[in-house]
């Protein structure tokens, strides 16, 4: 099969045309987006444009479009693998909470070309990066110490869970209207069950290990882009104000540059000299986890969540 690539103007084209399966997609006025039109919710991804549909029948759902170079078959049997797993899953306790995906073949004509969508159930509520700053933004450090709380225990159903995620981040992560958080990417999700995907991607630049290898899987990819999180998350909670100089709308607190020259960054010097001895320890252990020569390491070194290890003298 040839190479296939699709533009979200291309996408968004199809859609006003009417290019498209209306039995399982629906009617192009039960699509929302942002005003105008062409401004999808939220702002397009690196591989996909996702819009809101508000069914008669079926309820708010996210319909997700593969924008740019489209997966090949293989992909999209991986996920409906996937699909199958998260199904069960979601059915027995559903911790981690991970937002179930159908992929529907032939749903939209791209330039004489059918190509798949997933289609999800839509989540109220807010990313965890738009969450936290904006409850430090109100110096809610009550809710913020919540957010925490549960953002370990997402780790921890994760932790002792046979899935694997290769991107977590603040913008994977849903809090839901009940504070619940929710894992709504599946493309780079992983199950003991299912044959891990090419590695096309090595997650975001604000959580990801900055030697994160882009040759071999590594095991427990979520866990060191969660301690970032977590210390973000902490960190907020003891000092609300700090939203006011450090992250933007990809990054809570710590960035990429933070991640990749430690030694250099002034919030990582802030945070490993902080008199919080919870929020001391854990940057401690996270700087020098940042400095691992692999993923393997990292997670090494920063060990399981509910049994924190010694921190290891830094480099």
């Amino acid at each position: 099969m040839p190479t296939q690539t699709a533009s979200i103007s291309q996408i968004i084209a199809s859609l006003k045309n009417g290019s498209y399966d209306t039995a399982s997609i629906g009617e192009l006025s039960e699509i929302k987006s942002g005003k105008p039109f062409d401004e999808p919710i939220p702002s397009p991804g690196a591989t996909s444009v996702t819009f809101r549909h508000d069914s008669k029948t079926k309820g708010s759902r996210a319909i997700r479009f593969s924008h740019g170079l489209i997966p090949n078959q293989n992909y999209w049997n991986r996920l409906r693998q996937l699909s199958a797993i998260v199904e069960g899953h979601s059915e027995s306790n559903n911790e981690p909470s991970i937002v179930g995906f159908d992929v529907v073949e032939d749903a939209l004509e791209v330039d004489g070309y059918s190509m798949p969508v997933l289609i999800m159930p839509w989540v109220e509520g807010r990313s965890l990066t738009s969450y936290a700053r904006a409850l430090a933004e109100d110096s809610d450090e009550h809710g913020l110490q919540l957010l925490a709380e549960n953002l370990e225990e997402f780790g921890k159903a994760i932790q002792i869970s046979n899935f694997d995620h290769g991107d977590v981040s603040g913008g994977n992560l849903m809090v839901g209207s009940d504070g619940r958080i929710h894992l709504i990417d599946p493309d780079t999700l992983r199950h003991d069950e299912v044959q891990d995907p090419p590695i096309t991607e090595l997650g975001h630049v604000s959580c990801s290990h900055p030697r994160r290898s882009s040759i071999a899987m590594e095991d427990d990819l979520f866990r060191f882009p969660l301690e970032v999180l977590l210390v973000d998350v902490i960190t907020l909670s003891k000092q609300p104000e700090l939203v006011r100089k450090y992250g933007n709308e990809d990054s809570i607190l710590l960035s990429e540059e933070d991640l990749a020259n430690p030694s250099d960054s002034a919030l990582f010097h802030m945070l490993t000299s902080h008199e919080d001895d919870e929020l001391n320890s854990r940057a401690s252990r996270l700087r020098v986890a940042t400095e691992a020569t692999s993923v393997t390491e990292a997670n090494s070194i920063l060990g399981i969540l509910s049994v924190p290890k010694p921190i290891p003298p830094a480099g």
